[in-house]
């Protein structure tokens, strides 16, 4: 399975991904890469799972959440776990 279609598949079957998709769930400042001043990212479920695809964070997100699916972890928690090291913070 794809991750675009394990996506697909989440949104429908998981209620934690249906229902924070849309969701912001992540927050953070970080520095911008060019100027290195402090820029606040504020991220929807949505927009986490599209930055991640293609990396090596898809596996990451992926557990996380699945992770949230079975243990009841908070999914904002888990997320910035993935997040923070994409970003670098």
């Amino acid at each position: 399975m794809t991750y675009k279609e394990w996506i697909e598949y989440a949104i429908v079957e998981y209620d934690v991904v249906s229902k924070n998709y849309n969701h912001k769930i992540y927050e953070n400042v970080v520095k911008d890469e060019k100027n290195h001043a402090p820029t606040l990212v504020q991220l929807t479920l949505r927009d986490v799972l599209n930055k991640c695809e293609g990396t090596n964070f898809e596996d990451q997100i992926k557990r996380a959440i699945m992770k949230c699916v079975y243990t009841g972890a908070r999914l904002d928690v888990e997320v910035r776990k993935v997040m923070d090291p994409f970003y670098e913070v």
